[in-house]
């Protein structure tokens, strides 16, 4: 939807126009990117923590918890080469990259609750010591992964609880007077951290929308909220080839409001922009999702149609001309055109011109189908 609530054409994945699905790429793929400094840090606090364990209960105890953490670690290690490597060949796209979050999240549950069992080994007379710690660990873990992780809150939700609670409870089940201050004071610090995730969560994710609507902002036209031939041309690279790999045909319908210059001069420009938009809709209301509605200049507009012959797309073209006779004071001409893998893009539309010129001659208010002209001649 656009600014104002119409639907400025169909939205293809590929090209970042989803908005929702754009927001959840710029989140997952941030979070991913993250993950090489994330896990240094957490590399880091889990030796300093092998090191508390080794000298306040038992060295062996220290390294068989270590390695436990290493290895329920491998299973996310891998899971963020694998996004890497797929990212890197262009696998990862609007429509596959939101189960990866969840990916993430549920590859962090395992070595997280590894993490945290260090805080319920009998320390003895060290537990006090060994409790406070694992709390400043933890803090300091909490507000690093607020910055890194913070697009998504399921994990850093999944390391704020599991740790907090751990340290808490085992303060609680110890009981005295130092551990219970210590107890009280990693609950308020829980509220606060929690506060800033979701601040920080929410500013960031505000910036990635600001991002994504100035980007969608310059591929709109601002007068009929159509898209506009920066669009076309994005569209238009990866429909080329898609096309080419599936074998499967594609149309354009290039439109022409007919008289709209003595419409525009005997009406007033003001009266011209408003029928434009007027048509425009009518256009659009006419398109199907997945086809590309652009103004392609003036009172001209172009139509895409994937997986579409030049006959489907002249049937379309006829619905949009007598909708139009229908809500306007106007007629408008088109010309149709079916791609063929021996021609660029720039000669199909050259084509569909050439068919529109004929449609004009023929009296306007008219479909020609180039494919038509041609076997006529």
């Amino acid at each position: 939807m656009t600014d104002d609530g119409q639907r400025p054409g169909s939205l293809h994945s590929s090209l970042h126009s989803d908005r929702k699905r754009q927001l959840d790429y710029e989140r997952i793929t941030f979070l991913y990117g993250s993950a090489g400094t994330g896990l240094l840090g957490l590399a880091l606090c889990c030796v300093f923590m092998a090191l508390i364990i080794g000298e306040l209960y038992s060295p062996t105890v220290a390294a068989i918890w270590a390695l436990l953490v290493i290895v329920t670690y491998l299973p996310r290690v891998v899971l963020w080469a694998r996004f890497a490597a797929k990212e890197r060949r262009g696998e990862i796209t609007l429509e596959n990259v939101t189960p990866w979050e969840l990916r993430a999240a549920f590859a962090s549950i395992a070595p997280y609750i590894c993490y945290v069992s260090a805080a319920f080994l009998p320390y003895g007379e060290n537990t006090e010591i060994a409790l406070l710690f694992f709390a400043v660990l933890a803090v300091l873990l909490i507000g690093g992964g607020a910055l890194l992780y913070s697009t998504s809150l399921w994990v850093l939700l999944i390391f704020l609880h599991t740790s907090f609670a751990a340290i808490v409870a085992r303060c609680v089940w110890e009981g005295g007077y130092v551990l219970s201050i210590l107890a009280v004071t990693l609950v308020v610090s829980y509220f606060i951290l929690l506060r800033v995730i979701l601040r920080t969560h929410r500013t960031i994710v505000d910036s990635i929308k600001l991002k994504i609507d100035n980007a969608h902002r310059s591929f709109v036209d601002p007068l009929t909220r159509l898209w506009n031939r920066r669009r076309l041309d994005l569209f238009v690279e990866m429909l080329v080839p898609a096309s080419r790999r599936s074998r499967r045909p594609f149309s354009v319908v290039l439109l022409d409001v007919d008289h709209f210059k003595e419409f525009n001069d005997s009406r007033g420009h003001q009266a011209g922009d408003d029928l434009l938009i007027s048509v425009a809709r009518v256009i659009q209301d006419c398109a199907r999702d997945q086809d590309l509605v652009v103004r392609y200049g003036g009172e001209e507009f172009l139509v895409v149609l994937p997986s579409t012959s030049s006959e489907e797309a002249g049937v379309l073209a006829e619905r949009i001309l007598d909708r139009v006779r229908e809500t306007t004071d106007v007629t408008i001409s088109a010309g149709v055109e079916e791609y063929r893998s021996d021609a660029d893009f720039e000669h199909m539309v050259e084509l569909a011109d050439q068919a529109l010129y004929a449609a004009k001659q023929a009296g306007r208010d008219s479909v020609r189908i180039a494919g038509h002209l041609h076997r006529a001649t």
